[in-house]
């Protein structure tokens, strides 16, 4: 049922069997000494709404072909981004990390302890966001 990835069922049974019996009869009737037009007409148009069907049974087949070809490189690269965007969040957590560990060190007294809660809010946020990220990806 695979043929490189692709699941025929998408396009539904194939008609080739019911066409091949359609052609058959046809020639049969027709070969006839007295063969019966009418059926011959009905035959001849249920042969072409079965090639119908099938060629948009092939159809979608094909769409869904040129779907996996487009989608599978756009799927490694959303991955090779999902990895950047976390390598970056990393970074970016360290070194607000690091920041908020020697904020207090940078300035002294009751500014440094307001500068020191200013940046403990922005790691808080940066966290967040974070996973927000995450989710995303």
């Amino acid at each position: 049922m695979n043929l490189l990835g692709m699941d025929l069922t998408v396009g539904g049974e194939s008609y080739s069997d019911v066409i091949s019996s359609l052609q058959q009869k046809i020639t049969f009737e027709s070969n006839l000494k007295e063969p019966n037009s009418a059926t011959v007409t009905l035959y001849k148009i249920q042969l072409e709404q079965y090639q119908k069907l099938e060629k948009k049974r092939v159809q979608k087949i094909a769409l869904q072909a040129k779907c996996v070809s487009v989608f599978n490189p756009l799927k490694e690269e959303a991955a090779q981004m999902q990895n950047i965007i976390k390598t970056e969040q990393f970074d970016l957590g360290s070194s607000v990390e690091t920041f908020v560990q020697n904020a207090p060190d940078m300035v002294k007294g009751q500014a440094g302890n307001a500068f020191s809660h200013e940046v403990s809010v922005m790691r808080n946020s940066v966290i967040e966001a974070s996973g927000m990220c995450e989710a995303v990806t």
